[in-house]
């Protein structure tokens, strides 16, 4: 199940499993007029062709309340279009995207943790929104079909009233009142996934106040049964459900806090889970999760953001390679210089096959003023994610497309240019990732 995603035709659907060619474009720091970038979803919202992003803030310092849901286009050119700013919601917490309205155009769903409502943007009316009351506090959100209908619903963690929320669609793309169903204390993450093998999407959930994770298996109606509790030992931060173990059966990867750790939950397809061998982090929290296979390999992979701590606090994002059955290996830490300030994807950007990442960071270098930026990194193909030796935020907007003689050039694998660049990044950044002992961000700060 790919977070965020149902509904959706081909023709939109980013795909985020086709193996990746040999990259080498400029580095895109996206500077957006918002504060703290609290998610970000991939998806065509055009229709062109070409991935484009959106981003929603949850808060600011400088202001008490902010509440823009921003909508970046891709240019044929290679660069982004200014962020189009759509009002509605009060501190965003979670994105998702849907064919809520099955007209062939991807929607957008978003929560809220300073109002009870779930909205849903519909992408033909220009992002005009209808909306259901019922969440009080909600962390997170996942979609999927619940009852079977062929329309994607939402299912909303409330860490306030522990309690996950299905919300149906109804025929005209919008959520009706919610059914409520017990968690355990504070779920802070959700995802959804087939885990019993019976053809109807079951709900996971993470619950943060007592260290557990809650799996409430569908009965086809958009009804859970009584959850069942696994527990975790240690606070967790974030989950995503996924094949683990290329055995065709749902497994959880989550992560977690004291101990900061990765840990996979494999599933025997009935829906039990059993806990696999975990990775451990040193000065540093893995926050979001997202699943992929990077190096097309047939092994999934895991892309964590990272949220310094300690001494010696390491930020930015981690890679953990799949080895097969269910088993990582260590976490190769990337742009450790700079913090991480919760959204994180993973899509390909650039439309070359590979898969890329997305990450909100953020330039402290300014005592006066902090900015967010959107960071998008080209993998090379291979799982990793070269860098720049000493990664530098630029000044100004660089939403613009870049000089032509740096032009990503969309889907030209094999041309000389491409070829050349390539090259010549590989021998620049050869060996710039770093390796360190050391989806998604519900820590509090």
């Amino acid at each position: 199940m790919l977070r965020g995603l149902s509904g959706l035709s081909a023709a939109f659907v980013l795909a985020l499993t086709t193996p990746a060619m040999a990259q080498a474009f400029r580095w895109p720091l996206l500077p957006l007029e918002i504060e703290e970038p609290h998610a970000v979803v991939v998806a065509d919202f055009n229709l062109d062709g070409l991935p484009d992003f959106a981003t929603a803030q949850f808060a600011g310092s400088s202001q008490f309340i902010l509440d823009d849901l921003s909508i970046v286009l891709a240019t044929p050119a290679g660069g982004y279009e200014p962020p189009l700013l759509v009002k509605g919601g009060r501190a965003f917490t979670d994105l998702g995207v849907g064919d809520f309205d099955l007209d062939g155009r991807p929607d957008i769903v978003a929560t809220n943790q300073l109002d009870p409502w779930l909205r849903i943007f519909d992408n033909a009316s220009g992002w005009t929104w209808c909306g259901a009351q019922g969440a009080i506090v909600a962390d997170a959100l996942a979609v999927g079909d619940m009852n079977g209908d062929g329309r994607p619903d939402v299912v909303v963690a409330d860490s306030w009233t522990s309690q996950a929320r299905v919300f149906l669609t109804d025929a005209g793309g919008c959520p009706t009142a919610p059914l409520s169903f017990a968690t355990g204390e504070g779920p802070i993450d959700v995802d959804v996934a087939d885990f019993d093998g019976d053809g109807v999407l079951d709900v996971v959930t993470c619950n943060q106040s007592d260290g557990t994770l809650s799996l409430l298996r569908g009965d086809g109606t958009g009804a859970l049964l009584p959850a069942t509790s696994f527990a975790l030992g240690s606070m967790p931060t974030a989950l995503v459900a996924a094949d683990l173990d290329a055995d065709g059966d749902s497994d959880v990867a989550v992560s977690t806090f004291s101990p900061d750790s990765v840990l996979p939950l494999l599933g025997d397809g009935a829906g039990g889970l059993t806990g696999g061998a975990s990775t451990s982090f040193v000065d540093t929290t893995p926050t979001r999760l997202v699943a992929a296979d990077l190096d097309a390999d047939g092994n999934t992979d895991l892309v964590t953001a990272l949220k310094g701590v300690g001494s010696t606090p390491v930020d930015g994002f981690a890679v953990l390679r799949g080895t097969g059955g269910g088993r990582f290996a260590p976490p190769v830490v990337h742009f450790q210089l700079l913090e991480n300030a919760g959204a994180l994807a993973v899509a390909d950007m650039d439309d070359d096959g590979g898969l890329d990442v997305l990450l909100d960071v953020i330039d402290d270098s300014n005592e006066f003023l902090s900015r967010d930026w959107m960071l998008i990194v080209p993998g090379d193909g291979a799982g990793g994610f070269p860098e720049p030796e000493d990664p530098e935020l630029p000044e100004g907007s660089v939403l613009a497309p870049p000089p032509a003689a740096e032009t990503r050039m969309r889907g030209a694998r094999g041309s000389p240019m491409r070829r050349a660049a390539a090259s010549a990044a590989r021998s620049t950044l050869a060996g710039a990732g770093r390796a360190s002992a050391s989806h998604r961000a519900r820590m509090r700060a």
